[in-house]
């Protein structure tokens, strides 16, 4: 007796974690009032799903660690300001980056600042971001990803993962 399948695999591969890590400080709204400036060692990890490839594969970890690598490293040693926060300001020129708003006003080298289109930089939003950096990247040179994840960890204890379906 022949026992045939036409069950699907998906198949799951990941890169990151230990060693994939960025420093950068931030801060945020708490209740209308901004937290005072503080950073984290953040470490992230990048995990994709997809059907196998004719060689097994849905995904070349080389461009999996390359892709996460460009996305970090704007990051690294960076002041992370969200630019879409309700309620803040955030103006720069060409030297400077000021923020207002939240009972504070700050003025920062703008070589120092990260500023994302994001609305927040809690952990969770920051999860967000890469993950949708990612998606752009690895929709065009990975076809076999369906669905991409990513968790970024900013504490022993505190992490926020968030997931995009490609297809």
């Amino acid at each position: 007796m022949t026992i045939t399948t036409a069950a699907r695999h998906l198949a799951r591969a990941c890169v990151g974690g230990p060693g994939w890590d960025f420093n950068a400080a931030h801060t945020g709204l708490h209740d209308g009032t901004f937290e005072p400036l503080h950073g984290h060692t953040y470490q992230v990890t990048l995990t994709v799903w997809g059907e196998p490839d004719d060689a097994g594969m849905i995904a070349d970890f080389g461009i999996l660690k390359s892709a996460l690598r460009a996305t970090l490293a704007p990051l690294k040693l960076r002041t992370l300001l969200a630019t879409s926060t309700p309620g803040v300001l955030v103006a720069e020129d060409d030297e400077l980056v000021h923020v207002t708003g939240g009972g504070a006003f700050f003025t920062l080298p703008r070589r120092w600042v990260a500023l994302l289109p994001i609305a927040s930089t809690s952990t969770e939003a920051l999860a967000g971001y890469l993950a949708d950096q990612l998606a752009v990247q690895l929709a065009v040179s990975c076809p076999s990803v369906e669905r991409l994840e990513t968790t970024i960890t900013e504490s022993a204890e505190c992490a926020a993962t968030v997931e995009v379906v490609l297809r």
